[in-house]
């Protein structure tokens, strides 16, 4: 019974990999990208002055 109820719970938990894993990828590319264009904005001004 119990093993039956862990492989039931494990099947349920499959979908739902996905959009947390994609949650994960936009919240990064929502900090990465910023951070980038902040480091090779600073990048150019140390650069230059």
């Amino acid at each position: 019974m119990k093993r039956e109820q862990y492989r039931q719970m494990e099947e349920e938990e499959f979908p739902l990999v996905e959009p947390k894993a994609y949650e994960n990828v936009k919240q990064i590319v929502i900090v990465g990208i910023p951070a980038f264009i902040g480091l090779s904005i600073y990048g150019i001004i140390v650069t230059l002055f």
